[in-house]
């Protein structure tokens, strides 16, 4: 698309410099005409640095749940490295994504601006990937073992907002069970990545869906926790080196 563009420009330039000749017009028309069409081919964007972690880490996960050969792990590497330069279409630049309040806008290092979760972004192109590469066997292996992470992943962050909630509302046992099985059915929308931010600033509390709520608490729990909730504020996620350290490392890209 971009070498089209680009020839596209060539053209262009051309036949408007040919009838700026026949008409002995002013050849700056054609600068104008090329640089207007210049602006219009999109600028590649290398994919930055501090993605490639992510890229990394679940590509030893993939090592360690599909056992590939080396050769079936030498494509895999390709085809990873192949996603992670098309993740440059994440990075929004200056431009200010919209972001609805509540929901959570990835950074990176030096505030580049994310346009979607790159872990999940990383999870859904291995997906992709993977399946004309590996057996039928270890294919399913990789599902299956994607879908426990997850499922562990969404339950500890389930517990995680429990006990936001109970440091508001003193929460009983059978409360706190209660609230995990109908949080753990029903909520699908909780990431782990997110849920950090409010631990780190416990006065405000995700949105949780008051439908799954409200069965489990009192009145007066109700009313505490529909006053706690009132306040709704945009996190960011900072993806950075330091913050990466529960990833394994290995240099699978570089």
């Amino acid at each position: 698309m971009q070498t089209f563009l680009r020839t596209f420009v060539v053209l262009v330039t051309i036949t408007v410099c040919g009838q700026a000749r026949s008409k002995d017009r002013d050849l700056g028309l054609v600068n104008d005409v090329a640089e207007m069409i210049e602006a219009a081919v999109p600028k590649l964007v290398e994919s930055p640095d501090f993605l490639k972690p992510l890229v990394n880490s679940e590509l030893s996960f993939i090592k360690r749940v599909c056992r590939p050969t080396v050769n079936q792990m030498d494509k895999i590497v390709v085809e990873a490295k192949t996603a992670f330069d098309s993740m440059s279409d994440m990075v929004q630049g200056n431009n200010q994504p919209f972001v609805r309040v509540g929901e959570i806008r990835f950074m990176g290092p030096n505030q580049e601006q994310l346009s979607g979760n790159p872990y999940g972004r990383v999870r859904r192109d291995a997906m992709k990937y993977l399946k004309p590469i590996l057996s039928e066997k270890q294919f399913q292996s990789y599902v299956d073992e994607t879908k426990l992470r997850d499922d562990f992943e969404r339950g500890a962050a389930i517990w995680v907002v429990i006990d936001l909630m109970d440091n508001k509302l003193v929460l009983t046992i059978e409360q706190r069970q209660k609230l995990y099985e109908k949080l753990l059915a029903g909520w699908r929308d909780i990431e782990i990545s997110s849920i950090q931010n409010y631990v780190s600033n416990p006065n405000y509390m995700p949105q949780v869906p008051n439908n799954l709520v409200d069965p489990v608490l009192s009145t007066e729990q109700r009313s505490l926790w529909n006053a706690a909730s009132q306040t709704r504020v945009q996190f960011q996620v900072s993806i950075r080196e330091d913050n990466t350290t529960f990833l394994i490392h290995e240099d699978w890209i570089r």
